[in-house]
């Protein structure tokens, strides 16, 4: 395959007194040897003096330009290759391709030097429409990945066809910034003011847009809104504002740097921390803002992940006195006292720290000595799995303080516990509280004991005085009822029999009355 012409772009600067330029256009041929062109004479040379340069002096000219990775361009048809109609010599030197390299390489389309993974504009819906400045990652000679400044412009050939000029300059110092950037996930930005102080030009990089999601500016425009309008509600006003102070501030003093959260493409928000500095007109107007930007998400989440840690940590130092790191094989411990009691070293052999232990404190409610309860071969016969905790109950010697210690297993070797973790609670308050809801309950107890006595003793009292009066009206009924001819005999049953009832309905009366007050 064959180019269908090779366009030769000798120099083209624009950012000095001299300014020349030269375009060479070939024909198409059969062979062309790259090794044999000739960069040809500037048709415009503006010199100060009015000399003229000399040959030697337009040959250096020359290699300086060429040496210094000279804008190249290509170009070519919107079809589904995007085949490549043209291509320059600086373009060949910028890849470090010969012309026949160039053509087995690129095969006549433009998708075998932009693959549409590292670049997804190539892709022809999004190519078609897209103008301007841009970046990109063009495929080298051996394989190699070179980043890459473009500028796409539209034009016709001679038969009206329509065709995508794309002109790109490779940067070696752009290309190690580049990879810095990866490293540490960070890329620039930089905002062009006129002499008002007013933005008239924005540039996000394409390391910006694809850390959040984004792939051009399609869909990420060179736009301060495209940033602005994705910042969090509580950062937007504060970063806004310390924005437009440092382009306000001509004396330089107020610095852009800042931290601020951004919705990315899927709407999550991530952390940034970006930083400014102002290139300054002579009355200390703005002429440009760059910047530098860096993800800092997982630096903040790990940030929330020790916060969170830390509040854990300081609710526990209200809740555990000491806390002992035990290795097993060694017998030896750590310590770390919370409550700064210092009974012992925070490190040594485990005997002297339950020596110490011993000398202070004593089991609660338990004859036997510390020393059988906190013995190693003891703890690890209570312990066969990570699930067990063996605990036990101490209190100081005078009895005032008590303290809940609790042994759990830590590192394993094989089925045998390798280390263990001793946490002491101070637990005098549950204790004294315990104590005082016992003593509650005992004096309840004994109260409803009591009341349950008294109870008894009044049945058994009223038993007594009821069973009286009844026997005494059963007694007299019958006498009167055998003696029904004996007027006066009669008469005094029932004088007695109306005594022995109104006392028998007064005793009824009192235990109604004690059975409506116990209700």
């Amino acid at each position: 395959m064959r180019l269908a012409e090779i366009l030769i772009l000798t120099a083209n600067t624009n950012n000095s007194k001299i300014n020349y330029l030269k375009v060479q256009k070939i024909t198409p041929c059969e062979d062309i040897d790259m090794d044999q062109l000739e960069y040809l004479q500037e048709e415009k040379i503006f010199t100060i003096s009015g000399k003229k340069m000399t040959k030697e002096a337009k040959d250096m000219a020359h290699q300086a330009v060429k040496e210094n990775n000279a804008v190249s361009f290509l170009c070519g048809y919107y079809d589904e290759k995007l085949t490549i109609a043209s291509v320059d010599g600086y373009l060949l030197k910028s890849l470090d391709y010969t012309y026949d390299e160039f053509l087995e390489a690129s095969k006549g389309s433009l998708y075998n030097l932009f693959d549409i993974k590292s670049n997804p504009w190539i892709a022809i819906e999004r190519f078609s429409v897209l103008k301007g400045k841009g970046e990109g990652v063009v495929k080298a000679k051996d394989g190699i990945m070179l980043a890459v400044s473009l500028v796409k412009k539209e034009s016709r050939d001679a038969d009206g066809k329509k065709m995508w000029i794309l002109s790109m300059h490779v940067d070696w110092t752009n290309q190690n910034l580049k990879v810095m950037n990866a490293c540490i996930r960070s890329g620039m930005w930089y905002f062009d003011c006129d002499e008002q102080g007013d933005v008239v030009e924005t540039h996000w990089s394409s390391e910006f847009r694809k850390m959040l999601g984004f792939n051009d500016t399609l869909d990420f425009p060179n736009e301060i809104s495209s940033w602005s309008a994705r910042l969090h509600p509580d950062d937007s006003l504060r970063v806004l504002t310390l924005l437009k102070n440092s382009l306000e501030d001509r004396t330089g003093e107020t610095k852009y740097n800042t931290e601020y959260r951004i919705q990315d493409r899927e709407g999550k928000y991530q952390w940034f921390k970006a930083a400014g500095e102002c290139l300054r007109r002579a009355d200390g107007s703005v002429r440009r803002m760059v910047g530098i930007f860096v993800n800092i998400n997982e630096k903040k989440a790990v940030q929330a992940q020790r916060d969170t840690l830390e509040k854990i940590r300081k609710s526990m130092l209200k809740l555990v006195n000491r806390y002992v790191v035990i290795d097993v094989e060694k017998h030896t411990y750590e310590c770390q006292d919370f409550k700064k009691v210092e009974l012992y070293p925070n490190e040594g052999k485990y005997e002297d720290f339950v020596y110490a232990i011993s000398s202070v404190h004593k089991m609660l409610a338990m004859n036997e000595a510390i020393e059988d309860y906190f013995n190693l071969d003891n703890v690890l016969a209570n312990i066969k799995n990570d699930n067990d905790v063996y605990r036990l109950e101490l209190c100081t010697r005078d009895e005032r303080r008590f303290f809940l210690a609790s042994f759990v297993p830590m590192e394993w070797n094989g089925d045998k516990v390798a280390k263990l973790s001793l946490v002491t609670q101070d637990v005098t308050e549950e204790k004294q509280a315990e104590r005082k809801a016992r003593m509650v309950l005992k004096d309840a107890y004994e109260a409803a004991n009591r009341a349950n006595k008294a109870k008894s003793q009044f049945l058994n009292n009223m038993s007594h005085d009821i069973r009286t009066p009844m026997n005494a009206i059963v007694g007299m009924t019958a006498i009167a009822s055998s003696n029904l001819d004996n007027r006066e005999r009669v008469s005094d049953c029932l004088k007695k029999i109306t005594q022995s009832s109104r006392h028998l309905l007064g005793l009824i009366n009192d235990v109604l009355d004690m059975s409506r007050i116990e209700s």
